[in-house]
């Protein structure tokens, strides 16, 4: 459908609105609405039609297409202004005001506690995606849970949706029952054949369990809940996705251990195929091989440390030099993309006055600010200025970090702060 030429608004204004022709306008509005690339401010008559539309919606709106119509119609609404009072004008017609208005319109249409059993309705039916139901839940304020969504399961056992969005709900109050249906519904014997090197690019529609294991095992990681059963089998998983999260869960939970724990772990490793998830393995029970070839060093980075601030400026983008002739393996399970990292200065170096080490937050050393462009980062430290890194991206087994350098805001804080208690041990001693 060719949705610029779709004139709702002439719907609207040439007949007599009734709950049918409401609903048919409610049906064209969520299919259109609900598509991102539709967007809403290029249509021609979107403005007039949703005024329309609400007009009638607070009469007529009893379904769940109207329900879905007016949650996405509130997700169009996102009005901001650049100086306070003055609306911004957009595309036809539409203003940051109208937006606002047109956003409070909806939030009190969906307070209604009669959409309650319209979505759980729909969700017995199970004939939407997941993303739909989720999305309605959240604009009504209702909290959908597992057991909700057994319908949903019951057409496909192996939803991948259904347990992203129990991983993404940040809510333990589902893990119990997840954990029994896994153990009741995934296909033990052939997701837990053995460790393999699966490409993600690789996977297909049969690979649906090992993703939905993967997000349970996510899900899992961000619970303060003990279940080993499951987690000892997937480090036989033959997705490496899902070793990698019961290593960490594992990792995470080592004083609930026994003696059986161990025993596992050594199973695994003895038929582990990926040698950094060998490594891990190995570091899980203290028989981890330090490469003597590499070198392990941490610094005190106490004056370094610092939490990013708002104003923190965004200096350039460059990569850690040296980080072939670290040792990795000590920092590969606590370190991750958008990881804050710190610059200190090493004046003792011999061979680079101007060198900068690069460390994590527990200063342990990733290597140092390639000299192409560490001369400028060094005056600013040396003239009292903050410096810190984020990881854009990197690769352990390449010895490769790629990070983005900022100047902190931390000085202007420091200085701030010194001189408010300067004045105020004046006013103090004026006091006295």
């Amino acid at each position: 459908m060719c949705v610029d030429k779709v004139d709702m608004s002439w719907y609207l204004k040439t007949r007599e609105i009734t709950k049918i022709e409401f609903s048919n306008i409610s049906r064209l509005i969520y299919y259109i609405f609900s598509v991102d690339e539709n967007d809403i401010y290029e249509l021609e008559d979107s403005l007039e039609t949703v005024e329309f539309y609400l007009k009638y919606a607070e009469e007529y709106a009893e379904g769940f297409e109207d329900l879905c119509a007016i949650v996405y119609i509130k997700r169009w609404m996102r009005p901001y202004w650049e100086q306070f009072n003055v609306d911004i004008e957009k595309k036809n017609g539409w203003t940051s005001n109208i937006e606002s208005k047109v956003g409070d319109i909806c939030k009190n249409l969906l307070k209604d506690k009669k959409w309650v059993p319209v979505l759980k309705s729909a969700i017995y039916n199970a004939e939407e995606d997941i993303e739909i139901y989720t999305r309605i839940a959240e604009s009504i304020g209702f909290d959908l849970t597992f057991n909700m969504l057994d319908s949903v399961l019951k057409k496909d056992k192996f939803n991948i949706e259904v347990f992203y969005f129990l991983y993404t709900k940040d809510d333990e109050g589902d893990i119990k029952n997840v954990i029994d249906y896994a153990k009741n519904t995934l296909p033990y014997q052939v997701i837990f054949s053995g460790s393999e090197e699966i490409n993600e690019d690789d996977l297909t529609v049969e690979n649906k369990p090992d993703i939905c294991l993967l997000y349970i095992l996510k899900y899992l990681n961000n619970c303060n809940y003990i279940e080993f059963e499951l987690t000892t089998m997937a480090l036989q998983a033959r997705f490496q996705k899902c070793r990698e999260e019961a290593i960490k869960y594992l990792r995470n939970n080592k004083e609930h251990w026994n003696e059986k724990i161990v025993c596992k772990i050594r199973e695994a490793i003895e038929f582990e195929v990926n040698d950094k998830l060998l490594r891990k393995l190995k570091r899980l029970i203290g028989e981890e091989t330090i490469d003597k070839k590499k070198e392990r060093k941490y610094v005190d980075i106490s004056k370094q440390r610092l939490k990013p601030h708002i104003k923190d400026i965004y200096s350039f983008s460059t990569y850690i030099a040296g980080v072939y002739y670290r040792d990795t393996s000590v920092v590969e399970d606590y370190i991750g993309v958008n990881d804050i990292l710190f610059l200190k200065e090493e004046p003792e170096n011999p061979y680079d006055k101007n060198a900068i080490l690069v460390t994590n937050e527990n200063g342990y050393v990733l290597g140092y600010l390639p000299k192409s462009v560490n001369k400028i980062p060094k005056n600013l430290l040396a003239g009292g200025k903050f410096l810190y890194a984020i990881i854009e991206e990197y690769s352990l087994e390449s010895n490769t970090i790629s990070i983005d350098v900022y100047l902190s805001y931390k000085d202007v804080i420091d200085s701030v702060e010194e001189l408010m208690k300067i004045s105020e041990s004046k006013v103090n001693y004026y006091k006295q």
